[in-house]
């Protein structure tokens, strides 16, 4: 044979032999992996989640009011509930309010009690105007990061400039609820 056939023969043969340990090490491997099996556990404990007042376990709240303004009167109130046994503790309120063209707002706050039998907290919120819609309402918006506390209900009061026509003040209330004990 000669050389020039020589290497190529031999280039494939090595090859062909890289090839069949790569296969017989791939259905080794395949081999040695064991079948899953189920498992049974014995002994298992109970777990009690407990709520200390060091360390409550809290829940997230959201919720809102619309207080309504009537022709008449110039002021707006409602109320979020706080669930029984609980309390919230405020971590941001927003407002939007729409009213007849050419009323503002003069004040809106929320009004809460930390604990029961305490006495009420108001909190003012800051509206900015947003615009005018003509022959719809003038908006107005506020947002306020707060950390309060309301035990029982959460008060939204808002008043305007005059006692015309109709209008809404929408208030968000967000944060997380501990057990009040």
């Amino acid at each position: 044979m000669t050389k020039a056939f020589h290497r190529p023969v031999v280039r494939i043969v090595g090859l062909l032999a890289l090839a069949l340990l790569l296969v017989a090490g791939i259905q080794r491997t395949s081999q040695a992996v064991p079948p899953t099996q189920d498992v049974n556990v014995a002994n298992t404990p109970s777990v009690h989640v407990l709520s200390l007042p060091a360390a409550p376990v809290s829940t997230p709240f959201q919720a809102n009011a619309i207080a309504s303004f009537v022709p008449g009167s110039n002021g707006a109130f409602a109320s979020i509930p706080v669930p029984s046994g609980k309390r919230l503790v405020i971590e941001d309120v927003s407002v939007l309010a729409a009213l007849n063209n050419g009323t503002a707002l003069t004040y809106t706050s929320v009004a809460t009690l930390a604990q029961g039998g305490g006495s009420e907290v108001e909190h003012y919120l800051v509206t900015n105007r947003q615009g005018s819609v003509p022959d719809v309402a003038d908006y107005f918006t506020a947002n306020h990061p707060l950390r309060a506390y309301a035990v029982g209900s959460i008060a939204v009061r808002a008043f305007r400039t005059d006692t015309l026509g109709f209008g809404q003040v929408n208030v968000t209330v967000t944060g997380t609820l501990v057990d009040a004990s």
